[in-house]
């Protein structure tokens, strides 16, 4: 098996988050329900946006620890979410206007 978070000693700590997210989409959609706006849903994007690293860290973490990760590995996967940065502010800016 790749990758097991509840073998992680991280395990604890993303549950929580994880469980505070769903309540942040819970707040999002009873907004979108009371209000009939969908005027703050890249909220819900921006919660997407910023597990990802997360997820991907653990992975890594998990990969290493089994040494079959190579280092070029996540030097590759760190350039590539670095590319993606200069989008994600510009529609974060896009956003808030």
């Amino acid at each position: 098996m790749l990758f097991t978070i509840s073998q992680s000693v991280y395990y604890r700590p993303a549950r929580s988050l994880f469980l505070v997210s769903g309540a942040c989409i819970a707040m999002v959609i009873y907004r979108i329900a009371k209000a009939d706006s969908f005027r703050f849903t890249f909220l819900a994007w921006n919660l997407f946006l910023a597990w990802v690293p997360l997820l991907v860290a653990l992975f890594l973490y998990e990969r290493s620890r089994t040494a079959s990760l190579k280092p070029w590995q996540g030097v590759a996967g760190w350039i590539l979410w670095l590319l993606s940065s200069p989008m994600r502010l510009i529609l974060s800016l896009i956003y808030c206007i």
